[in-house]
């Protein structure tokens, strides 16, 4: 049975074309669902699961449409099981199509996607599938020859609270911590990699995450995190719950939701021992992904 996958053809060259590795490491920007991509594909080369790209043949029984809303408006009355997700939307009403009864299941990277979902159309929605990308852990890996030099690795991305960034970082000056900050969309992954080996400690800044792939890869590399965690997000007016780390664990951080809090939990944050990459190794590999994956398209 084969499958097709849709995403948008600006993807296509450098997931494709590129060796997955060259990619990983080399490209200029963050973007979690270009990471997700090639994990995707990657995961189902190593399970030797047969599929076609941005293409339908006489054998497709099933598609999955990662982003690729124009071709889903295509090729939605096809008689063919439809996936669609987990990058297509922002909010199922921002289009009738994600609400149509052709599509056979909905798959997003969190519970907190799903409940605002369901919230959003008050469970007038198709079934939803709950499933996150994983990370290759030989390429994400810890480097006992490096010394770390950096108690924190700070990550930037967008808040609410514009003051939360300075707040952070002049506490660290003031307890004499060595840092450095990382500006999301403005590094290499081999930077960050390189990084997250020099570093001690990952705090994250950013209002929400669908997933989180950023912190995927710190534990990977054994880095465990401080997680700013505000707990809501704001779309078109109205206010959903929402979570900055979905699957932050005991093992591998702690939550924080505010500067006086972020005070409190350093020190817990300081005083606790963390197993980072075995949370990995057990629950975010590409094969762990890809393996729950292939149950949610039925593909074994």
């Amino acid at each position: 049975m084969s499958l097709s996958i849709f995403f948008e053809k600006r993807n296509l060259f450098s997931v494709i074309k590129n060796s997955l590795k060259s990619y990983i490491l080399n490209k200029n920007s963050s973007s979690g669902p270009e990471i997700l991509l090639s994990s995707l594909i990657n995961g189902l080369k190593r399970k030797k699961i047969n599929f076609e790209i941005n293409q339908i043949k006489e054998n497709t029984k099933k598609v999955l449409f990662i982003d690729d809303k124009k071709n889903l408006k295509k090729l939605i009355n096809l008689k063919l099981k439809i996936f669609i997700g987990p990058n297509i939307m922002t909010m199922p009403n921002d289009d009738i199509i994600f609400k149509s009864k052709k599509i056979h299941k909905i798959i997003v990277p969190s519970k907190w996607i799903k409940n605002k979902y369901l919230k959003q159309t008050n469970k007038k929605i198709g079934k939803i599938e709950i499933w996150y990308s994983g990370v290759d852990e030989k390429i994400w890996t810890p480097n006992k020859k490096i010394k770390k030099k950096l108690d924190f690795l700070i990550y930037k991305k967008f808040t609410y609270d514009k003051k939360i960034f300075a707040d952070v970082e002049n506490y660290l000056k003031f307890k004499n911590k060595s840092y450095k900050i990382l500006q999301y969309g403005k590094y290499s992954r081999k930077e960050y990699l390189e990084l997250l080996r020099l570093s001690k400690a990952l705090i994250f800044l950013s209002q929400s995450e669908s997933q989180g792939i950023s912190n995927f890869e710190a534990w990977s590399c054994n880095v465990p995190t401080l997680i700013y965690n505000p707990g809501y997000w704001i779309y078109k007016n109205k206010r959903y719950t929402s979570n900055s780390c979905p699957y932050l664990s005991s093992e591998t951080g702690i939550y924080f939701k505010n500067f006086e809090d972020f005070k409190k939990k350093y020190i817990t944050f300081r005083q606790k021992k963390f197993s980072p990459r075995s949370w990995i190794k057990n629950k975010g590999t590409i094969k762990f992904s890809t393996e729950k994956l292939i149950k949610i398209l039925n593909l074994e």
